[in-house]
């Protein structure tokens, strides 16, 4: 009789195990739901190896939406990334209503300017979720690297249009290129054909954004990168200033940070860069 009560007991405590292990279970799920974060501010460009709309799938990809994807990750967060839109497009504007209503989480940009809304509503970490280096290519077997503007002064720069509009945009010093020869209003190819003829001793522009250039133009041109400081670009998450998850951003910043001090966003940076030099045309993607 006795083993059987205590059989009983035992079963009876089994059950009861069971039952808050089962009622405990959904409750574990839902304290570890993600959350969900919305962020606006890709365009349609082709800036490989950061972001570019795959021609065959039509979605976007890049090591930027990657790196953004999995630091959100680590902090049990699911990042959304809003379609990409045409650089001028009047939908950038709706965009920009939308962050200040609230029906988006963050705009990754490097400044406000573009909208027409009240910007003292928003507010960013000071320490950019991205960061692009900017700075002069030269022809690698002219060994001409620099480390600051000032050591072109008897150099020819060559400026595309598409970069001086930038660098308008963003601020840099009027006088920072100062007794130094630049040939501006010129069509990106045109730059690259004269730094190759001669013509031109650098070409400013982002880190990879020649050697892509160069690879659609088929010039097997070995080119040289001399990184600058103050031409690089800085790209942050702008939110509004009582945002319920601003201590979230916050702690992807941090996370993004030590990529960079880890070396993680150059390795990823030059993955996508290999991946997108070596992408096969739609047509021959999925064969053999």
């Amino acid at each position: 009789m006795y083993t059987h009560s205590l059989q009983r007991l035992t079963n009876t405590l089994y059950l009861i195990v069971a039952s808050l292990i089962v009622a405990v279970a959904p409750l574990h799920a839902s304290a570890n739901k993600p959350t969900t974060v919305s962020l606006h501010g890709f365009a349609t460009l082709t800036s490989p190896p950061f972001a570019w709309v795959d021609a065959c799938t039509g979605q976007l990809t890049g090591s930027s939406a990657h790196i953004l994807k999995k630091a959100f990750k680590e902090h049990n967060a699911e990042l959304i990334i809003e379609q990409p839109l045409p650089p001028f497009s009047n939908q950038w504007q709706v965009k920009g209503r939308r962050l200040i209503a609230g029906d988006l989480d963050i705009f990754y940009g490097n400044n406000m300017n573009i909208y027409t809304i009240d910007k003292s509503l928003l507010s960013h970490n000071p320490i950019p979720a991205t960061i692009i280096e900017g700075g002069l290519f030269s022809l690698k077997k002219n060994n001409i690297k620099v480390s600051t503007i000032k050591q072109t002064k008897d150099k020819t720069i060559g400026m595309p249009t598409v970069l001086k509009s930038f660098i308008t945009a963003t601020g840099l010093p009027k006088d920072i290129f100062d007794n130094t020869n630049i040939i501006d209003k010129l069509e990106t190819k045109e730059a690259i054909n004269m730094l190759i003829e001669g013509d031109i001793d650098y070409i400013i522009g982002g880190k990879y954004r020649y050697n892509s250039i160069a690879r659609e133009m088929k010039k097997n041109t070995q080119m040289e990168f001399s990184p600058i400081d103050n031409l690089s670009r800085n790209l942050y998450f702008w939110h509004r200033t009582d945002h319920k998850n601003s201590h979230l951003f916050d702690k992807v910043i941090a996370t993004l940070e030590q990529y960079r001090q880890i070396g993680y966003v150059e390795y990823m940076n030059k993955t996508y860069f290999l991946n997108w030099n070596n992408q096969p045309d739609c047509e021959t993607r999925d064969k053999p």
